[in-house]
């Protein structure tokens, strides 16, 4: 299960900021720290989610702040696979990545920080034994 919380956080006027936490059954809440998560088309405001879904939307991304969030579920062995497929992770995927890399909101907050950019270069390494993952390309 995974719970976010929404940080009030403004990049040039989006709000895409959530602090994200993973319960494991029988294992303690993992802070996972922050993820942002973009809407496709998003102009600006507040990322809007449903307060309960098992995914986000098809027309949704995210991606984690540091490099040290995928380091942290590359480290759960099997469980980063269905955490990463339902926040439609960016830097699991290359189609997802491809769908909103020239979004404005893309670039204007997911990528704002340092941290964010070396997560999209350098996290899909940590991910390529076999699964859906190739290298960015940025």
């Amino acid at each position: 299960m995974v719970a976010l919380k929404w940080d009030n956080w403004d990049d040039f006027g989006f709000k895409t900021s959530f602090h994200a936490q993973l319960q494991i059954p029988g294992k303690k809440l993992l802070d996972l720290g922050i993820v942002k998560i973009l809407r496709l088309e998003q102009e600006g405001g507040r990322t809007s989610l449903k307060e309960r879904q098992n995914a986000l939307q098809e027309d949704y991304c995210s991606l984690g702040q540091s490099l040290a969030y995928y380091e942290m579920l590359r480290k759960l062995g099997s469980w980063y696979r269905p955490y990463l497929e339902a926040m439609r992770d960016v830097v699991f995927s290359p189609i997802i990545l491809n769908t909103f890399r020239s979004q404005t909101g893309f670039s204007n907050s997911l990528l704002r920080s340092s941290g964010a950019e070396i997560a999209l270069d350098d996290g899909p390494k940590l991910f390529q034994d076999g699964h859906e993952v190739a290298p960015s390309g940025r």
